[in-house]
């Protein structure tokens, strides 16, 4: 139980939002007669809310899943729209004065998300909000395979970025790496580009053979134990900081 309440207290939101919630629930259980409301807003909501503070639940979820994601049962809940619709419906009962109360409370409670402070909000370097860096070593990538569909592994940080700017550039592997769940899974790609340094041509080179991936994306930075043109590497590109390299002696699986 105490991992529940954890997790709750992690992802509640800012201040008093939840109290909120909870205060347009029970408005909604006593006002509300329109049976598809109740559903959406009631119904449908407390389900998942019995079945997050089920410790059966909790155990048989972080089992199948894993408990680093249980806290994903919370987005079933639609606070947002509950309060909105809660404020909405007081203010038919009360009068139009309790909209602005409604939404001082809410601005009260919340944060001010675009603050300077915040770590995890950053100024978007183009028009599509990925990192320039990523979009420039796609680029690289397309322009030498005249826009046809390849493989490139890439540095764990990237994974995430990649097929949402472009998803001809398939990976041997994604951001899953990057997750706690996949500690300790092996994947010979990773662990030839993440986890070997000085990272060693050859072994990357037939690692990248046994997914038929034909680009690989390093960090200039990184040391390498041998020249990469021995084993097949031919340096097509240097951007922001990272090396692309094609293997020429890879047959691509989408072209087989």
């Amino acid at each position: 139980m105490s991992e529940i309440i954890r997790t709750l207290t992690e992802y509640r939101g800012s201040g008093l939002l939840l109290l909120i919630y909870l205060a347009a629930l029970v408005l909604l259980l006593w006002k509300e007669k329109n049976s598809a409301v109740r559903w959406v807003f009631l119904y449908m909501p407390l389900v998942f809310l019995v079945l997050f503070f089920l410790p059966p639940f909790h155990a048989l979820y972080a089992k199948i899943e894993g408990a680093d994601t249980f806290y994903r049962l919370l987005w079933m809940v639609p606070m947002s729209a509950t309060i909105c619709y809660g404020g909405v419906k007081l203010a038919q009962l009360t009068g139009r004065i309790a909209i602005p109360v409604i939404c001082a409370l809410v601005i009260v409670c919340g944060s001010y998300v675009y603050s300077q402070s915040n770590v995890n909000v950053q100024p978007a370097q183009n028009r599509l909000h990925l990192p320039q860096m990523v979009m420039n070593i796609c680029d690289i990538i397309m322009n030498d395979t005249g826009g046809e569909v390849t493989m490139a592994a890439m540095p764990a940080g990237l994974t995430q970025f990649v097929r949402q700017y472009d998803s001809r550039i398939q990976m041997p592997y994604g951001r899953e790496m990057q997750m706690p769940q996949y500690q300790g899974y092996y994947h010979s790609v990773y662990a030839a580009m993440e986890q070997t340094d000085p990272i060693d041509p050859a072994q990357l080179v037939a690692a990248l053979d046994e997914y038929d991936c034909n680009y690989v994306v390093l960090e200039a930075a990184r040391p390498l134990a041998s020249d990469p043109a021995e084993s097949g590497m031919v340096l097509i590109g240097n951007t922001d900081g990272y090396d692309i390299y094609v293997c020429p002696a890879i047959t691509s699986a989408w072209k087989r």
